[in-house]
């Protein structure tokens, strides 16, 4: 038997292993981590477990960067957001569709390996709940202010996101209602769209529609 790795032997390399962590995002995404051992880990990155070693101490290391990067991904909704050279509506549009296209990909399956297999893990998704929601409420209110968004209260309009958060990471409601994540969202936004937007600011969302979106179809 080959020399266990200690921590003295361990080699930090961020740049290294956020690479080896984005070429294990798409099996992640859909199976998670816990059916994986880190021999077939090693198998995927084609190297030697001895050397994953080297660069991860567990499995769990390996989960927790990938939703480091999953979450800093999604994040990118928030530049867009904040881009004031496009017109406001434009931007909550194409933010929507952003992060839409980001969570693409993340199954059941990884959501129930990240809440059952490491749930003090899930920190860092509320974490990226509570900023978003701040992020949208200040969103919601510069619409509402610019008589863009029909006039509705603000806490009430953030809870409704909150809850919605809620079921679109719980595994169950997404296998009972026979939805993927992406699918949840993108009809819980097409409904919430035209019901904030009057008809006519509703019928003008189309003009921001991409041909490859799976938005409003």
């Amino acid at each position: 038997m080959g020399r266990k790795t200690t921590e003295k032997d361990r080699k930090d390399d961020p740049a290294k292993k956020r690479k080896w962590v984005q070429q294990l995002l798409p099996v992640i995404k859909q199976n998670g981590i816990s059916c994986f051992t880190m021999d077939q880990i090693a198998a995927k990155l084609e190297r030697s477990k001895a050397t994953i070693y080297k660069y991860f101490s567990s499995r769990e290391e390996i989960m927790s960067l990938a939703i480091d990067e999953i979450l800093q991904d999604a994040g990118g909704f928030q530049e867009i957001l904040d881009n004031k050279e496009r017109p406001f509506m434009e931007r909550y549009i194409m933010s929507l569709k952003f992060f839409s296209g980001k969570i693409s990909g993340i199954s059941v399956d990884f959501l129930e390996d990240l809440k059952q297999g490491y749930p003090h893990l899930w920190v860092k998704v509320e974490s990226f709940r509570d900023l978003a929601m701040k992020v949208m409420a200040a969103h919601y209110q510069t619409g509402m202010e610019r008589g863009i968004f029909n006039r509705f209260s603000l806490p009430v309009l953030v809870m409704t996101d909150q809850l919605f958060f809620t079921a679109l990471t719980d595994p169950k409601f997404l296998e009972d209602n026979k939805l993927s994540l992406q699918e949840a969202f993108d009809q819980y936004f097409r409904m919430k769209l035209f019901g904030i937007l009057g008809k006519e600011q509703g019928d003008d969302v189309y003009r921001y529609e991409p041909e490859d979106s799976s938005f409003f179809t």
